[in-house]
């Protein structure tokens, strides 16, 4: 148990907040500090004659003006910019209005841990897919929650019909076989992705389709 008293721990914490940033003002008390070192002729004199301490002093006076002029160019160079925010705002602002939707065959009537790892293929797949050919939306998608909903069909026909349906739209797909290890038939169509897309665009290719 510390011995050190409430008050001074509030007070250390306070000081270590203050100092997090080492830069502007912390940094001022800092090379003044350092002045007033060299200038203390009664610790300095024994060690310094006059020519270096001149040249000390107008080594840390150039480290100040260079570091000052340094901090207010990184300042400018990382403030965002006007179309940054506006950008930045509009993504968050549509509610996430950004979708992908995971298409899952019923008739073939996998386990729910089957389900899960197609599904996961096809989400990655998308992505990928996403990430190559549409990377600004995909980065909406990121930012605004990453929305997935799974809804099921009753066949294979009947996905197909959605597919072809989401590509004649130019949507993001993916479109997933499985390998046939384990529950179903080699190369069946298991999930169909579609997506990340504008909501509105999607709905009218899955709008039709029932929850999983």
């Amino acid at each position: 148990m510390s011995n050190v008293p409430a008050s001074t721990s509030r007070q250390t914490v306070k000081k270590t907040d203050e100092c997090g940033y080492f830069g502007g003002r912390q940094t001022d008390v800092f090379l003044i500090y350092s002045l007033i070192i060299v200038f203390n002729r009664k610790k300095m004199e024994k060690l310094l004659d006059s020519t270096q301490l001149v040249s000390g002093v107008a080594i840390l006076l150039s480290f100040l003006a260079g570091y000052r002029y340094g901090m207010r160019n990184f300042d400018e160079q990382t403030k965002p910019t006007g179309k940054e925010t506006s950008e930045k705002k509009k993504v968050y602002a549509d509610g996430g209005e950004l979708k992908m939707i995971l298409v899952v065959r019923n008739d073939l009537k996998m386990g729910k841990g089957k389900i899960g790892a197609q599904c996961g293929h096809a989400a990655v797949g998308a992505y990928q897919n996403c990430m190559a050919k549409f990377p600004n939306l995909l980065r909406r998608w990121d930012d605004s929650g990453s929305a997935k909903i799974a809804v099921k069909v009753d066949s294979e026909d009947d996905m197909m019909v959605v597919y072809k349906a989401a590509r004649a739209k130019n949507l993001n797909t993916c479109l997933i076989r499985d390998a046939g290890r384990t529950q179903i038939a080699p190369n069946s169509k298991t999930v169909l992705a579609i997506g990340p897309a504008p909501a509105n665009e999607v709905d009218l290719v899955t709008g039709h389709l029932k929850l999983l």
